[in-house]
């Protein structure tokens, strides 16, 4: 763990609903973190209840996959996150903005994008990265590919992220953040099953 916690106390099975602070006593991290995580664990499971394992909203679904923004329904054409599409290199393919759920987690792009250039990839890596890991520059290896949105929370310190630390107390890191990540993966999947 990259941060300095007293402890993890959340636990689902106590079917805690909230955390209530009390006057006159000690304040814990543990505490705040654990209301944050009931918070969380009840915002995923409503939207799996109600989503499903994955989805989107009708009026502002993202992460189409195009080869061209003229391919987008005239519904998303029309949406500001999709008004400035950049130019498609040769094999890349476009990444529409929007919103969509997996698993409970919201992943939002707010500006098309290239498959290619999309947000959080690894630095300087003009490329896709394959379900096994593997990085590979456009275009992949000949074959059929599943496209598919991995989703997860990434943890951030004040050494990633400099505006968290807090300048009025003289720059100390007071709280660390955790980071909605997505990234557009391919998975290349036997010619018989394409």
């Amino acid at each position: 763990m990259k941060g300095d916690f007293t402890r993890s106390t959340f636990r689902r099975a106590n079917h805690f609903s909230g955390v209530l602070m009390q006057q006159g006593r000690v304040q814990l991290d543990s505490d705040w973190n654990e209301q944050g995580d009931i918070t969380a664990y009840r915002a995923g499971t409503t939207v799996l209840d109600t989503i499903g394992e994955s989805g989107a909203p009708v009026h502002d679904a993202g992460f189409a996959i195009v080869a061209s923004a003229a391919d987008l329904p005239d519904e998303d054409k029309n949406r500001p996150e999709n008004q400035t599409p950049p130019a498609v290199k040769p094999a890349d393919l476009l990444v529409s903005g929007g919103r969509f759920y997996v698993h409970g987690e919201l992943a939002e792009n707010e500006h098309i994008c290239l498959l290619s250039d999309q947000p959080d990839l690894p630095a300087g890596l003009p490329r896709v990265r394959l379900s096994n890991k593997t990085d590979v520059a456009l275009p992949p290896p000949k074959g059929s590919y599943l496209v598919y949105l991995d989703v997860w929370q990434r943890h951030i310190t004040a050494l990633e992220a400099p505006p968290i630390r807090e300048v009025a107390l003289g720059g100390p890191d007071t709280a660390t953040r955790t980071k909605t990540v997505w990234q557009v993966k391919l998975l290349q999947v036997p010619a018989q099953t394409a």
